[in-house]
């Protein structure tokens, strides 16, 4: 389903469109949580709270990027509170004097350095996402990263979906590491993150 067709059901009330974008969803959901890390019992959790939220936000979307990466960085946000909630807190065992005390919260220090990772690529992201539209018959720097994320396509792909020569492909596909490094840089002040998002 596309951004048009998406917007034209929601918009007439026909909210059987769930039905029809769920197995979407699903793919959408399953490549948000692999790539952040999220565990597969997670799973139906995310593609459950990336449903609710798109039927909550739908009029914020407008059609000016494609359906498919809107609801990809619906489905990163839920994998990142997911992982917020994990890296922060942590419940340790109860009182041994008090067996019926609830278990007090407590920072969790062993994964705090991965959150902070991801964290930092979650704003990477965000700031390319908050590009403006890009020139006629070009694409967004976040929707060439998207479907470089989610399909890992040789030059040869990648210069097929974007229309152009291998040469420009190439070029195109390295501006792009070099705007994920300069962004890493500004957010963790390391470059590295870049590859966990392209690599």
């Amino acid at each position: 389903m596309d951004g048009e067709e998406f917007l034209q059901r929601m918009r007439s009330g026909d909210h059987s469109v769930f039905d029809d974008l769920m197995p979407q969803l699903e793919m959408i959901g399953r490549s948000a949580c692999r790539s952040l890390g999220v565990f597969d019992q997670r799973f139906d959790d995310v593609v459950q709270e990336v449903a609710i939220r798109v039927f909550k936000r739908w009029a914020s979307y407008e059609g000016q990027s494609k359906l498919n990466t809107w609801l990809y960085s619906i489905a990163r946000n839920c994998c990142l509170d997911e992982m917020q909630r994990d890296a922060r807190y942590r419940a340790p065992p109860a009182s041994q004097g008090d067996p019926d005390a609830a278990p007090a919260l407590e920072p969790a220090d062993t994964s705090q350095s991965d959150f902070e990772h991801r964290l930092c690529v979650q704003q990477v992201l965000a700031e390319l996402a908050a590009e403006p539209p890009a020139r006629k018959g070009s694409m967004r720097k976040i929707e060439v990263l998207m479907y470089w994320v989610q399909h890992s396509p040789t030059s040869e792909e990648l210069a097929v979906f974007l229309s152009t020569t291998l040469a420009a492909a190439k070029t195109r596909k390295s501006s792009i590491l070099s705007a994920l490094r300069e962004l890493c840089r500004k957010y963790c002040g390391q470059d590295e993150c870049a590859f966990a998002i392209a690599g």
